[in-house]
Formats: structure tokens, sequence, C-alpha cells
């Protein structure tokens, strides 16, 4: 605000309100301390086995990343017990008005396999400009070419002339009549 206040000239600043004063901001808050001294042994000793467990956890998922050891239900299994000491750390130190730690890394998603990829059908090959156009006019289509009613026959030539480098096949059924405008570069 200051700064588009500052960008004003003089002219608009006589105009415009005075610039105005605001408060010092309040001081910021008092943060619970987090050493060791002032926790409970019983929160000590949760915070130590969680912190062990939790770089265990770590150093499992960038094996089995990197390295392919170890299976999903392990990680799972690992991240489980992990989590119940996060909790039950979580919920002692909210007693003890202690700030939480970070909890550990979430666990891999499910892998999505494709099963078998000889299995997956090819997509079937997509019909020329010709042939779509020989099947629109079996269901009777109207063609039309700059605006003007033309055969099947001239529609046919136009898509196979050779020197065309854009072709546009509009296709609009109204009322049940199909209506196929043609165009070219």
């Amino acid at each position: 605000m200051e700064y588009l206040y500052g960008l004003m000239s003089k002219a608009q600043k006589a105009s415009a309100e005075p610039f105005p004063k605001f408060p010092p901001p309040p001081p910021p808050p008092t943060v619970p301390s987090t050493t060791n001294n002032t926790l409970s042994p019983e929160l000590l000793k949760l915070k130590t086995d969680y912190e062990k467990e939790s770089k265990q956890y770590s150093k499992a998922i960038q094996l089995y990343l990197k390295e392919n050891k170890g299976t999903r239900a392990e990680l799972n299994e690992q991240f489980n017990s992990v989590m119940k000491l996060y909790i039950q750390y979580s919920k002692k130190s909210k007693k003890e008005k202690i700030i939480p730690i970070i909890p550990p890394p979430s666990p891999l998603p499910p892998s999505k396999t494709l099963g078998n990829v000889e299995n997956i059908p090819t997509p079937p090959e997509s019909k020329s400009s010709l042939e779509r156009i020989k099947d629109l006019e079996k269901k009777g289509a109207m063609f039309y070419y700059k605006n003007e009613k033309i055969s099947f026959e001239k529609a046919k030539k136009i898509i196979q002339k050779k020197h065309i480098t854009y072709l546009g096949i509009d296709i609009h059924k109204i009322n049940n009549e199909i209506f196929v405008k043609l165009s070219t570069d």
C-alpha cells in the first residue's frame, strides 16, 4: 500500500485520503519449548522410539524405490507401527503442551499394473476422408462446397485433388437430414 501511495503525484496525494497510520504489529506468540529438558521421561521415550522407527521407515522406502528391496506389505506394516508411535507421542505432547513433531512420510500409493500388455487391443484404423463421405452418401447426406450444393461425385473429386493442403469436413444433422460442408485452402 505504501508503494502505491508513493507512486502517486503530489496532486493525487492532495486529493486522496491521507495515508493511514497503522498501529505496530502485535508481539509474536510465545512458542512452547521442545527441548529434551522439558519433556517428561515417558514423552522423551515416545519421541526417541518414534524418531528411530521413522528413520527406519524412511530408509525402507528409499531401498524399495531405488533398489526394489522389500515389499509394499512390509512398508505398510512399518508405516502403521510408526503412526501408532506418532499418535501416542502426539496425544502425550498435547497433554504436556509441547508442540508435536512432524509425522513420517505417507505410505506409497497402490501400484497400478497394466496386466498383460499383449492383450490390449489395437485401436481401430481411422477412415479416410473419401470413405467417410461414401458412408455419409449412403445415409442420404447433402454436400456443400463454398455455400453451394454439390453432387456426391463433385465432393469426391474435391477430396481426391492432390494439391489440397487443407480439407475441412463439417457434418451437421438437422431434423434427421445430414449436411456435409467441405472447405479447402
